[in-house]
């Protein structure tokens, strides 16, 4: 008995998987295990691409596609099949959050996503989850230095939550580079302290 490799329904642009898009974060999980390389968007190129679609419900959106076990996705999204991309998210390295802010959509239009691995050889199990969210593109209020959130010094830690979501990547600190920056502030009240930051939803951060 011969078993073949099944290839993914989603493998090509014209079988695409439709997308719900909503104000929460409804996501699809999605394998790139026994998929192909398309050749139909050649723009934002990668290996081993699944391709999803969603009619645009508001304005604006972001598509946001959190790999898992050691997988580098690169996403490219795209108004017809075979068309330029108008987006393409590339964040190194493995395992980080892809968020494209999609800020000037056409209610009522299909666009087209396609998620891809930046490398030929797959990791054991290169999945993912993908979800598109109606969003503002409003950054974070603390996107930029000038508007840096306060922290409070202490002897044990007092967490502050944030989220990149929307934040763009700022030039003011080139140094130490990253990608969709947000910004904190804090005056110091000794000679020596320790900043802890804890990523979620597998992001990779870069502190400075």
């Amino acid at each position: 008995k011969t078993l073949f490799a099944q290839i993914p329904a989603n493998d090509e642009c014209a079988s695409a998987a439709t997308l719900i898009t909503s104000s929460n974060w409804t996501s699809t999980s999605g394998n790139l295990q026994n998929a192909t390389t398309s050749t139909v968007t050649p723009s934002c190129s990668g290996y081993n691409d699944l391709f999803y679609k969603f009619v645009a419900t508001s304005a604006s959106a972001s598509v946001i596609v959190t790999p898992t076990s050691l997988l580098h996705a690169k996403v490219s999204v795209f108004a017809a099949c075979g068309a330029a991309s108008i987006a393409c998210g590339d964040n190194a390295p493995q395992e980080v959050v892809e968020v494209i802010t999609l800020p000037t959509l056409t209610v009522g239009s299909t666009y087209y996503i396609k998620v891809s691995s930046t490398v030929s050889t797959l990791p054991p199990t290169p999945t993912f989850t993908i979800c598109v969210v109606n969003t503002p593109p409003t950054p974070p209020a603390n996107n930029e230095c000038a508007s840096a959130t306060p922290l409070t010094p202490s002897a044990t830690c007092i967490t502050t939550s944030g989220t990149l979501l929307n934040a763009t990547t700022s030039t003011v600190t080139t140094s130490c580079g990253g990608y969709n920056d947000v910004f904190y502030k804090f005056v110091a009240t000794s000679t020596s302290a320790l900043i802890t930051v804890t990523p979620g939803n597998s992001l990779d951060a870069t502190v400075s």
